[in-house]
């Protein structure tokens, strides 16, 4: 199994955070910005070549960084939150892998009740994610199976902050809806997919 997991750096950054207040939080589509006046830490996407049984697959996770200067904000960036302590952390992790997708046939049937046989292999595929506890089939390689630290999960007010990448997907989807802040009801079919590691 291939892992994209938060570097040693990253962890001592993220342990920073709880019972932090940053002064504003950012949103500009492909990254968080936590600014606390002097300095910030951003969480971006980061893509990263995924090896699997097709060409050119990625796995996409988030990397933290701390920038010692102050943060200006660009005609893209949205403003979510102020003065607004950060109570707990939690790392999103989840397990990725990619399958080829099957093309079907209406072939006379070859064992009885069976209708259709596997003919052949197209050159699409699907992405999917699911719990880093799944057990998966032996059918798949290990090396074509990906444990990926997505990003975090931030409690605000008792709400929950999603700088995690979603569905193996670029960027972070929240900015174009205006919807930051979720309740823990909201989030149920996104715990099923991540393992939460809470920190600090």
């Amino acid at each position: 199994m291939t892992s994209f997991l938060f570097t040693p750096k990253e962890l001592e950054l993220i342990n920073e955070l709880p019972q932090s207040t940053p002064l504003k939080i950012w949103h500009d589509y492909h990254r968080y910005v936590l600014d606390y006046g002097s300095y910030s830490i951003q969480l971006s996407s980061e893509v990263n070549e995924a090896p699997s049984q097709n060409d050119f697959d990625e796995a996409i996770r988030t990397i933290i960084i701390k920038v010692n200067e102050p943060f200006t904000p660009t005609n893209l960036s949205y403003l979510i939150s102020e003065n607004s302590t950060i109570t707990e952390v939690a790392i999103m992790q989840t397990k990725l892998f990619f399958t080829n997708a099957y093309k079907y046939s209406n072939a006379q049937p070859e064992f009885s009740g069976i209708g259709k046989k596997l003919t052949d292999t197209l050159g699409d595929h699907d992405e999917i994610i699911c719990h880093p506890d799944t057990v998966l089939s032996d059918y798949l390689k290990k090396e074509h199976i990906h444990l990926i630290d997505a990003g975090l999960l931030l409690t605000i007010n008792n709400t929950y902050l999603k700088t995690y990448t979603q569905n193996n997907a670029f960027g972070y989807p929240d900015y174009f809806y205006r919807k930051f802040f979720f309740t823990k009801a909201e989030l149920t079919e996104e715990f099923s997919l991540y393992k939460t590691i809470e920190m600090g």
